[in-house]
């Protein structure tokens, strides 16, 4: 990297996004990591967003403003990733905002440790009205994502910093055919070449609105979430069908519902990939078991209808090693260290930005 390339390239995605852009834009301008180029890519918007995308181009010489007819957040992604000049590629979304010492605290992670490719970080969630916010602490390590991304995504888009070297190494962009999880499917694929890591601090603020998703789209992303969790296991060497995946896929964040005999079977396939992601290489054997330890709580406190359904999963719990006992009260400590950091973090989150102060 020349003297003149940024460090981070920021990519920033926006189309009609005039009430909340300023604010992103803002809190990376304000960054404590100041070596960057912020990519904005107007895709098309109608309303006001390319005017006050322009103000900050004029106020800010690392702000790289490009303005396309509306092509849709796939191909806007791609063309980003094309445009970095920086060795990291940093995402954010037009509508939430991040803390000033977020690129800082990520690049420090990828510079001290090559092995690594993306790191993430915990997120606060805030409402549509503003008032209330709640902390999402995703997956931290490289094993607790491995594990996570079989079934689910471990990260939220807006707080992933990846190393762009990887990207174009491997030739990995985001999919067309996976729109509205097209995030979910290109960490699958680029966690292929290296680790993961969710810093457990809050370094980003996801908005909550009513014009994001609709329900129709909700649905498709649901959707295409199975067919990529589908896939993430095949590569593991387990063939479900896709009724199967749906069911094992809840399971990963809530208590299963054993309504049958198949439901049964399902979990005797959720305990064989445990036993396989204990022995994969490159990750550790004892964080496996806590994931499985979570799955073993909810298990237990699972609805069984049916008494034979409810003996086969009392026969399961029976069957347990001894060491998932110990397991699962390490989970339970961690959960009671999860709620202090919420303690800690919650009053950090800031006012809003005045837009070109």
């Amino acid at each position: 990297m020349s003297s003149t390339e940024p460090l981070v390239s920021v990519l920033i995605p926006v189309y009609n996004g005039q009430e909340y852009i300023a604010q992103a834009v803002e809190s990376i301008l304000r960054q404590s990591l100041s070596n960057l180029e912020l990519i904005l890519i107007n895709d098309g918007s109608t309303d006001d967003t390319q005017a006050i995308l322009d103000r900050y181009q004029k106020q800010d010489a690392r702000v790289r403003l490009y303005t396309q007819e509306n092509q849709g957040i796939v191909p806007t992604l791609n063309r980003g990733i094309e445009l970095a000049r920086g060795r990291f590629l940093a995402r954010l979304d037009a509508d939430d905002y991040c803390f000033t010492n977020r690129l800082e605290r990520q690049v420090a992670v990828l510079e001290r440790d090559s092995d690594v490719v993306m790191v993430g970080s915990a997120f606060y969630l805030l409402s549509a009205d503003q008032r209330s916010t709640r902390i999402v602490y995703p997956p931290a390590s490289d094993t607790e994502i491995h594990c996570a991304l079989l079934l689910d995504n471990p990260f939220a888009q807006s707080s992933v910093t990846m190393r762009l070297s990887t990207l174009r190494e491997h030739h990995i962009r985001y999919d067309p055919n996976f729109p509205l999880s097209e995030d979910y499917d290109l960490w699958s694929r680029l966690l292929s070449y290296g680790k993961g890591m969710n810093l457990i601090e809050p370094l980003v603020v996801r908005r909550m609105h009513s014009s994001q998703v609709s329900e129709a789209n909700r649905q498709a992303c649901i959707e295409n979430a199975v067919l990529i969790a589908q896939r993430n296991l095949r590569g593991l060497g387990f063939d479900l069908n896709l009724d199967s995946v749906r069911v094992v896929k809840s399971w990963f964040r809530q208590r299963p519902s054993i309504q049958s005999d198949a439901d049964v079977d399902r979990i005797d396939t959720m305990f064989a990939i445990f036993e396989r992601l204990s022995r994969k290489p490159g990750l550790d054997p004892a964080q496996v078991n806590q994931v499985r330890a979570r799955f073993i709580l909810r298990l237990t406190l699972a609805h069984a209808p049916g008494s034979k359904n409810f003996s086969r999963k009392i026969g399961l719990v029976r069957s347990l090693k001894p060491d998932d006992v110990g397991h699962i009260l390490q989970y339970l400590i961690d959960r009671q260290s999860v709620w202090l950091m919420r303690a800690v973090y919650r009053p950090r989150l800031p006012g809003r930005p005045q837009a070109g102060s």
